[in-house]
């Protein structure tokens, strides 16, 4: 494995926005996507007669902001008939970006031989699976203010502008959506409530993990306040543990789940292939504070990923 190149601390109160590329060649290389990125995956040769041994390379880099345990396999042909001895052996952890300098990238190669040839020419589309654990961070200052300061801001021509989400970057999005401020003052003898939206985005270009592509969510609500408990934000309470809830992911490929482990008390949704979800969160204000105050609303999802990047090898007689 390539020596690391920077670790991404993110802690959910003060999380940062940072930029890199990624490295050209094969692979999908768009730099618009986070997370493990392949960069190259191409056979040494092209064409191959039947019973000539050969190599598949892979190249993948982290390109967004939090560590990823990988485990990439080799699908899409009939890997006894290639002769491929360790199907699932690409494995290992890359280091997230830093500023001014791009994630851990790391190179895996597979060992093949041509398989008898039937017919004078035929092609194999072989494909790299990689799977791999991640997570996103989105934290949001919410402005508390009471009715009398409001008004007294709008007599002083003044404003409380809304604070923008601040998220970590990876496969699958966050964003959290709510007013300007919120009034704290009790109507009657309830308590001051608001409702905030967790928009979740699959923008990664490949799939979640798991036969119901689920994601982990725990949500932080800002210091003296609760989620109301009736609503719950509309998630689901695990009823099995992590093993069913992964358990279409190739044996080979399971230890990519060991870093959800101890998660089972968080809520999780689905999120299906390029789709997202809205989350619709009240909140309840039980501490409202003396003066005007910023507090935080904070998300943490938790995911297995993996993304599929194909090549071609052509085998003659």
């Amino acid at each position: 494995m390539k020596p690391a190149k920077g670790l991404v601390v993110l802690p959910m109160m003060a999380l940062v926005i940072i930029a890199s590329g990624c490295i050209g060649g094969g692979g999908n290389s768009d730099s618009s996507l986070y997370g493990v990125t392949a960069t190259r995956f191409s056979p040494t040769l092209s064409t191959l007669k039947s019973g000539e041994q050969g190599k598949i390379y892979l190249t993948i880099e982290n390109t967004g902001d939090y560590m990823a345990k990988f485990r990439g396999g080799l699908i899409g042909i009939d890997t006894t008939a290639w002769n491929v001895q360790n199907t699932w052996t690409c494995t290992g952890e890359l280091f997230a970006a830093t500023e001014g300098a791009p994630g851990q990238s790391d190179d895996c190669v597979w060992s093949i031989q041509a398989p008898k040839a039937t017919v004078s020419s035929l092609t194999y589309t072989p494909k790299a699976r990689i799977y791999y654990s991640y997570r996103t961070m989105a934290s949001k200052p919410i402005w508390f203010v009471s009715k009398s300061e409001v008004e007294n801001s709008i007599r002083n021509g003044e404003t409380l502008e809304a604070q923008p989400t601040v998220a970590s970057r990876g496969p699958v999005e966050v964003q959290i959506t709510t007013g300007e401020f919120v009034k704290t003052d009790r109507i009657g003898e309830e308590d001051p409530s608001f409702y905030v939206q967790i928009h979740i985005q699959n923008s990664g270009g490949g799939f979640l993990a798991g036969a119901e592509s689920p994601v982990l969510i725990k949500i932080k609500q800002p210091e003296g306040s609760e989620i109301d408990s009736k609503t719950d934000c509309s998630l689901k309470g695990f009823d099995q543990g992590l093993e069913q809830l992964y358990s279409d992911i190739p044996e080979g490929a399971t230890d990519v789940t060991t870093d959800l482990q101890g998660q089972d008390q968080w809520m999780y949704t689905n999120l299906w292939e390029s789709s997202f979800k809205d989350i619709t969160c009240r909140v309840r204000i039980t501490n409202m504070p003396v003066v005007r105050e910023a507090r935080n609303f904070e998300v943490e999802l938790a995911y297995v990923y993996y993304t599929d990047v194909p090549t071609s090898i052509t085998v003659q007689r």
